[in-house]
């Protein structure tokens, strides 16, 4: 069965870029330890970790399965580290009180260019704009403060997801 996460993500890559099925190949071999760890490697922003023990092999093996090129292999790599930091910082910010409903609408309220840009190359008012209003309506100052990473960590992970459904790299 299809998770949610990622006919999510799929919704949001604009489907039919990468089928489900291939998607699926990597995400639900992923353990929930592997996931946190990715989480955690993300959030320290060592990405390079992220590519180490069991996400590697199941890349290399998805990759096999469906003949994907290189530029295709990143793609969804880049498409498989959106969606597993989205489950997974979601996941704790839930356990933390944090409405992610709430962060989900206020995000895809925004504009495309802080979707797209935000924790890459958007200028730096316009993101502390954005987040202001992030902490002025759905989320409160002191759940933004006490959560800022994980908060950061999902948003930036929406981002990298929507980056490469439109072919923007990650560098």
């Amino acid at each position: 069965m299809i998770s949610t996460w990622i006919a999510l993500a799929l919704a949001a890559a604009q489907p039919g870029a990468e089928s489900a099925e291939e998607l699926a190949c990597i995400i639900e071999q992923i353990t929930p330890a592997e996931a946190s760890e990715i989480a955690d490697n993300m959030i320290a922003g060592d990405s390079a970790d992220t590519n180490d023990g069991g996400l590697l092999r199941y890349l290399e093996s998805c990759a096999d399965r469906y003949a994907w090129d290189d530029a295709r292999m990143e793609r969804i790599t880049t498409l498989t580290l959106g969606v597993v930091g989205q489950r997974e910082f979601g996941r704790r910010l839930i356990a933390n009180g944090v409405d992610v409903a709430a962060i989900d609408g206020w995000f895809d309220a925004q504009s495309e260019e802080f979707r797209t840009r935000a924790f890459f190359d958007l200028d730096e008012s316009a993101q502390e704009d954005a987040v202001a209003s992030l902490f002025a309506g759905p989320v409160s100052q002191a759940q933004g403060e006490a959560h800022s990473a994980l908060i950061a960590g999902y948003i930036a992970s929406r981002v990298i997801a929507l980056r490469a459904a439109v072919d923007l790299p990650l560098d």
